[in-house]
């Protein structure tokens, strides 16, 4: 069983992740254990303030919750699992009625990024505010449009995924592999609401 440090058993949580309505048809709801099953005929999802019933799928992977159904909807929405409603690999379920509130923003409340690379590749771009990664996507080609961020100001990465492993690979010496190549954008991006911005990168 999952236990705290007094040894009391602690029941399965569910946690909203802000960074997953970029997708708003799919939402993440981080679990403090591995999820075993759920019972979806337990699992709703609601519109607010009328708390009416959006059609919804869900399904899991590890330690998180999907809800897929929302589509481009943006308000305020709550998840309610009813008591038992997930299991997890410690045995341990939901032990009392689970409810989340969560909002998305509008389009129009986003902004949208176009990068286009100076040649074509495999790339993985991450987009970083105060040195965290706020988002990163793997592509091919020579440009890639992240939509619906958040305004403010971002610092770019690129990586050069060479072996298109989807991560960056430091040197091999017993291989004589040397690192991917990483270039970051000299400037940090400001993304205003409902503004496209465009930039360019010279991949050498």
């Amino acid at each position: 069983q999952l236990v705290n440090r007094t040894g009391k058993t602690m029941p399965l949580r569910l946690n909203f992740e802000e960074s997953s309505t970029d997708n708003p048809d799919t939402l993440v709801f981080h679990t403090n254990d591995f999820i075993r099953s759920i019972d979806t005929t337990k699992i709703r999802l609601k519109l607010l303030p009328d708390s009416s019933l959006i059609p919804a799928q869900f399904n899991f992977n590890k330690q998180y919750l999907n809800t897929i159904g929302l589509s481009s909807r943006s308000g305020s929405f709550i998840l309610e699992c009813d008591q038992s409603a997930i299991m997890g690999y410690s045995g341990n379920t939901n032990t009392r009625k689970l409810q989340v509130p969560f909002s998305i923003k509008s389009d129009r409340e986003l902004g949208i990024l176009h990068l286009k690379i100076s040649k074509e590749g495999s790339y993985i771009v991450r987009l970083l505010k105060d040195g965290k990664s706020q988002k990163q996507l793997l592509f091919k080609g020579s440009s890639i449009t992240l939509p619906r961020l958040v305004p403010g100001k971002y610092d770019i990465q690129l990586i050069l995924d060479t072996n298109e492993n989807g991560e960056w690979d430091p040197i091999d010496p017993k291989k004589n592999v040397q690192p991917e190549h990483v270039l970051y954008f000299p400037e940090a991006v400001t993304i205003r609401a409902n503004w496209d911005v465009e930039k360019k990168i010279e991949f050498d």
